[in-house]
């Protein structure tokens, strides 16, 4: 089998052609190839059980879903995804054997599509913090970003809004959130997870919590009604604003 590959030397060639003929085996594909540690399908695997791990220690943040937001998937797969404060960040896996190895709450359809690439959810992944492991009380440099974490809760239904806040502001004055003074909360520096919105219309915010098992609560309140949701306000980290 002759193969014509450009800009490599006749040894390159010479190897590409084996390995190309070898895709071509009966019983041989791409995932048992190695690179002399590992094949494919073997680190493919072990993505799979890490990502799992993340997800599972965190349930109140991550979903799985047969259906992307549009209603249709791949054959054979389903999508799982944790959501950070700077979105979302998602995979594709096969539904044998994985589906029921994240042990996350399963949604009808994936939430809406946030135009991540796989570049930007191995960033979110990587700048994922839960809880501050120390805090400079002395920090006062403007070129630093805080994220804060709001929880609200209903029942045992819950959701969380993340705002990434510059400046001097530190410790407990960046902690005096105020549903009476946010109204945006889909922006660069402001996520949520539960489908917050503002209606300015009719001067009232609208949300789906969900419970552990996946299960949605919708509801609609004013600025005052939404704060008696809040049960929880906090610094989850602090890094260099770019």
């Amino acid at each position: 089998m002759n193969v014509n590959f450009e800009n490599v030397t006749k040894e390159q060639a010479a190897t590409l052609t084996e390995l190309y003929a070898a895709l071509k085996e009966p019983g041989v594909g791409i995932g048992e190839f190695s690179d002399g540690y590992h094949t494919f399908n073997e680190l493919y695997h072990h993505r799979s059980i890490l990502f799992a791990s993340l997800c599972n220690a965190h349930p109140d943040i991550a979903w799985k879903s047969k259906k992307h937001d549009t209603g249709d998937m791949y054959s054979g797969m389903f999508i799982v995804g944790i959501q950070t404060p700077d979105g979302q960040a998602t995979y594709h896996y096969n539904i044998d054997p994985y589906w029921e190895i994240f042990k996350v709450p399963e949604l009808e359809a994936a939430p809406k599509y946030d135009g991540h690439t796989p570049v930007d959810a191995l960033d979110r992944i990587s700048k994922l913090s839960f809880g501050l492991k120390e805090y400079d009380p002395n920090l006062c440099h403007s070129d630093n970003l805080q994220t804060i974490k709001v929880t609200l809760m209903c029942w045992e239904f819950v959701g969380h809004v993340y705002m990434k806040l510059g400046g001097n502001c530190k410790g407990r004055s960046l902690l005096d959130f105020d549903f009476d003074c946010e109204s945006d909360f889909d922006t660069p520096s402001t996520h949520n997870d539960c489908n917050l919105h503002y209606h300015e219309n009719g001067d009232f915010f609208s949300y789906t919590l969900r419970d552990a098992a996946g299960n949605e609560l919708e509801g609609e309140r004013d600025a005052s009604e939404m704060n008696d949701l809040i049960t929880g306000i906090e610094i989850i980290a602090v890094e260099p604003e770019d």
